[in-house]
């Protein structure tokens, strides 16, 4: 299963399987190369969160010996916004007075 988080832009895979053995999630977005992402067990799934660019991406997850699940992942285009207070605070910190900031 694939979920984008809006808040973080983040993509998180999870797949439900037995801890013994390990999970390696593959798609289009690495090649299909079954060793590079390693899952990891937490809460009785394996999980994965990854930063993905805007797209449409294959996926499966390999376990044991064949591929399982899987399906597209949408992720839509997305920019990091800081939040409002650290912006600020890192405008506080500076008192050199040779940095100045624009605000829109």
């Amino acid at each position: 299963m694939h979920a984008f988080d809006p808040n973080t832009g983040w993509s998180c895979f999870e797949f439900d399987a037995s801890p013994n053995e390990p999970v390696f999630l593959v798609g289009d977005f690495n090649g299909w190369r079954t060793s590079t992402l390693r899952m990891n067990y937490v809460g009785g799934r394996w999980r994965l969160r990854l930063r993905l660019a805007e797209g449409r991406y294959y996926y499966a997850f390999q376990f044991c010996d064949g591929f399982y699940g899987g399906g597209v992942a949408e992720v839509p285009f997305y920019v990091y916004r800081p939040a409002e207070d650290w912006m600020q605070s890192a405008v506080r910190s500076c008192t050199c007075g040779r940095h100045f900031w624009k605000w829109n």
